[in-house]
């Protein structure tokens, strides 16, 4: 899952030599971890993701769920 709101631009060699230069700061593309799980190992190069979630789960859930109802004052 991609978090796609990323303002600052992604550091390319000319965005890189602007902000080097005192100019508006660029950001690295971001990626998983090397060497951990990943559906998609790439990184996000070349797109506005400020955040990604690339995870496996190891466990599976179950959920159940219930009403009741009662008067606490008798109608009258």
């Amino acid at each position: 899952m991609n978090f796609n709101y990323l303002p600052p631009p992604q550091c390319s060699p000319a965005n890189l030599a602007i902000a080097t230069a005192g100019g508006p700061d660029c950001l690295s593309a971001v990626g998983p971890i090397p060497g951990f799980f990943a559906n998609d190992p790439s990184l996000r190069v070349g797109s506005n993701t400020a955040f990604g979630e690339d995870v496996q789960r190891g466990y599976r859930q179950t959920a159940l769920f219930g009403s009741a109802d009662f008067d606490i004052i008798p109608r009258s």
